[in-house]
């Protein structure tokens, strides 16, 4: 067990189209945010987020 090793696959968000788009929105609305949290855990956290607004626009769909 001590040889296995991880690979990281998954792009890099900040390279992303959809990054660049809701950077701009921020931009344009005013909205900022600086998380003062590790970025490992700043990126888990974008990602529940996420994942929760997609949850709730499909249950609103049903």
């Amino acid at each position: 067990m001590k040889n296995i090793e991880f690979k990281n696959t998954h792009p890099d968000h900040k390279l992303s189209l959809f990054q660049k788009l809701a950077n701009k929105i921020a931009d344009a609305s005013g909205y900022k945010s600086e998380l003062k949290t590790d970025e490992s855990l700043s990126q888990i956290l974008r990602l529940r987020v996420a994942q929760r607004i997609v949850y709730c626009l499909l249950e609103k769909q049903k």
